[in-house]
């Protein structure tokens, strides 16, 4: 009668232990299957070895500019209130006195200025007894500088990574005009992207205060005034 009592406890203990030990070691395989190892994972007690502290990644630069020659050809146009929309080929001449630091000398031997719709519309009242006279600009002449405090990279969709210089521009320079010369001052941030040792793109875009003259239709006379307009310029640039 003992023994049988002692066998029924023995299958009543296989049956119900073998279930809990498969589900365990089911349950162990799972987890290692699809968590990350905890061993990885730093937390607030860890120490970082020595040999790693103080180290900095520099981004390395497009390339040495220092001492090169520069030649920039850029198209330029404007968006402003004025009776005129102004496209402008600019020619810039420079030289690079540090990797941070360019000089141009500017010269835009042509402007086309396309009159504004609003323009147009003044001169159609009591059959063109309102207008807007003012002188279109003819070519203009000045002097650049570029500060490049930053450089780095850009990506250009998910395989392509482009060097770039990012740089604050200052232009100041005189335009001439049918019978007058305006001054015209310019503050711009730009990006310089650069695609092989000799030819880069560049754009860059900010205000411009320009000096502009036009006549009162009643009284003849010429009148200066200085006006702020949006200006965009994109072109190539050349790294001798």
């Amino acid at each position: 009668m003992y023994s049988k009592w002692l066998m029924f406890c023995i299958g009543l203990t296989i049956l119900i232990g073998t279930p809990k030990a498969y589900s365990q070691a089911n349950s162990s395989e799972t987890s290692t299957a699809t968590s990350l190892d905890p061993r990885l994972k730093l937390t607030s007690t860890d120490e970082v070895s020595p040999i790693f502290e103080g180290v900095v990644a520099v981004q390395r630069k497009a390339k040495v500019k220092k001492g090169s020659f520069l030649f920039a050809p850029l198209f330029s146009f404007d968006f402003s209130d004025a009776p005129y929309t102004q496209y402008s080929l600019q020619l810039n001449a420079g030289y690079a006195i540090s990797d941070f630091w360019e000089v141009y000398l500017a010269y835009s031997p042509l402007f086309i200025a396309n009159e504004r719709n609003l323009s147009k519309q003044i001169k159609k009242i009591d059959v063109g007894q309102y207008s807007i006279d003012a002188q279109k600009p003819k070519s203009f002449m000045g002097f650049e500088v570029n500060w490049l405090p930053i450089y780095g990279k850009d990506s250009w969709g998910p395989y392509s990574i482009v060097r770039s210089d990012t740089f604050l521009h200052f232009s100041y320079g005189q335009i001439q005009y049918s019978s007058d010369v305006g001054n015209k001052i310019t503050f711009a941030m730009g990006k310089t992207f650069f695609f092989s040792d000799l030819l880069n793109f560049r754009i860059q875009a900010g205000p411009s205060f320009v000096e502009t003259f036009s006549r009162d239709p009643n009284s003849n006379v010429q009148k200066k005034e200085s006006i702020t307009i949006g200006l965009i310029e994109t072109g190539v640039v050349f790294y001798f």
